[in-house]
C-alpha cells in the first residue's frame, strides 16, 4: 500500500472488485467511492494495470508450440531405431549410437516445451475465468417469461439493446433486462414459482435469485430446500417458500410480506418477518417497519383447474403476444 492510500480511511478489496466477486451493493459503493476519491482511484488503476500486464505476459505465442514436422521427425526416429548391440562388439560408442542421443534429446525438449505450453494455457484460462466482467451466459429453460405490454413495446436486453425480444420465451441467465413502460412481465421457473416485474423494472436473473436494480418485483415462491435471493442496491431479501414484493426507488427499497418468512439484510442491519408487514430499507442501510396492514401480493392469472395443473409451465411460443388474462399477474406456486 502506497503513502497516498494510507490517507483514505476506506480499505477496499480491489482484486475482488476486478474479479466480479463483490455483491452488488458493495460494488456500487466502491464505484461511487472511486469517483469521489482520486487517491483510491489512482491505487485502483495500479491494480488494474497489474492484472492487464499479467494477462499479457502469460499469453503463449505461436513460437512456443512445436511444429508438426518436428513431432513427425521424433516419432519417425523412435520407430526406426537400430537393433540392440551384440555383447561381443559392445562399446561406449556403439551404446551411444544405439541410444540415438540426438533423437532422445529432441524428444525430451519437445516434451518439456509441450508441458510449458500446457501450463501457460491452463494458467491463462484460469485468469480469464476469474477476471471475466460478467458471468458466463447460457440459454437455459430455467426461466421462461410472458410479456403483457402496449403495442410495439418489447422486453429489452441491456447487453443487446437493438434486439427485439418476442413476447414469450426463455430468459438468458446472467443477462440484464428492462420491462417496457406500462408492461408487466411474468416469469416462471421450476414449475410452480412465479416472478412479476412492473414499473419498468431493470433486473438480472441467476440460478439462485434475482438482482433488482430498479422497479417493482412480486414473488410467489414455494419451498424448494434452499433460499431464493432478491438482491437490491441497498440490501438482500432471502426467502424460503413465501409471497412478497420488493420495490426499488432512488432513495429507498420497500419490502412487503404477504405470507411465509423472509429475512432482510443490509450492511449494518437485519430483520426477519414472520407475519404480514412492510419494511423500508433506507440509504444508510437502516430498516424501518411501517404500519401498513396490507401488502401487494401476486394474484393467480389462471382460473380453470386445467390451467392450474402443477405440470403446466410457461413455455416460449411463436405467434401473437399473450392475452392480458394470462400475463396480468402471478399464479400460486411453480
Amino acid at each position: 500500500m502506497n503513502e497516498n492510500r494510507k490517507m483514505c480511511k476506506e480499505n477496499f478489496d480491489f482484486q475482488a472488485f476486478l474479479e466480479q466477486r463483490l455483491m452488488l451493493p458493495e460494488r456500487i459503493r466502491v464505484e461511487k467511492h472511486l469517483k469521489d476519491c482520486p487517491l483510491c482511484a489512482k491505487d485502483f488503476e495500479s491494480y488494474r494495470r497489474l492484472f492487464t500486464d499479467l494477462d499479457t505476459v502469460c499469453s503463449p505465442g505461436k513460437a512456443d508450440e512445436p511444429s508438426a514436422a518436428q513431432i513427425e521427425k521424433v516419432f519417425h526416429r523412435l520407430q526406426t531405431r537400430p537393433p540392440s548391440p551384440s555383447s561381443s562388439s559392445f562399446s561406449l560408442n556403439n551404446f551411444l549410437e544405439y541410444l540415438n542421443v540426438p533423437a532422445v534429446l529432441t524428444s525430451l525438449t519437445i516434451i518439456l516445451l509441450s508441458t510449458i505450453v500446457i501450463m501457460q494455457m491452463t494458467a491463462k484460462t484460469q485468469v480469464k475465468i476469474s477476471t471475466s466482467p460478467s458471468p458466463a451466459k447460457e440459454i437455459s429453460p430455467f426461466y421462461t417469461y410472458l410479456l403483457n405490454a402496449p403495442d410495439k413495446l418489447t422486453l429489452s436486453c441491456i447487453e443487446n439493446p437493438s434486439e427485439h425480444l418476442p413476447p414469450a420465451g426463455p430468459l438468458e441467465i446472467g443477462s440484464s433486462y428492462r420491462v417496457p413502460h406500462g408492461g408487466k412481465l411474468v416469469v416462471s421457473f421450476l414449475e410452480r414459482n412465479f416472478l412479476e416485474f412492473t414499473q419498468q423494472a431493470h433486473f438480472q436473473a441467476t440460478a439462485s435469485g434475482v438482482s433488482l436494480i430498479s422497479g417493482k418485483l412480486v414473488c410467489d415462491l414455494e419451498p424448494r430446500g434452499k433460499p431464493y435471493l432478491v438482491t437490491t442496491p441497498l440490501g438482500t431479501v432471502t426467502s424460503l417458500g413465501t409471497r412478497f414484493s420488493v420495490e426499488v426507488s432512488p432513495l429507498s427499497v420497500k419490502v412487503s410480506l404477504d405470507r411465509g418468512k423472509i429475512k432482510i439484510q443490509t450492511r449494518n442491519s437485519e430483520e426477519i418477518l414472520y407475519d404480514r408487514g412492510t419494511v423500508i430499507i433506507n440509504l444508510d442501510g437502516s430498516l424501518k417497519k411501517t404500519t401498513e396492514n396490507q401488502t401487494t401480493a401476486p394474484q393467480p392469472p389462471f382460473s380453470s383447474p386445467v390451467e392450474r395443473d402443477p405440470s403446466a409451465q410457461i413455455h416460449p411460443t411463436k405467434g401473437d403476444p399473450p392475452s392480458g388474462s394470462s400475463a396480468e399477474s402471478l399464479s400460486h406456486g411453480y
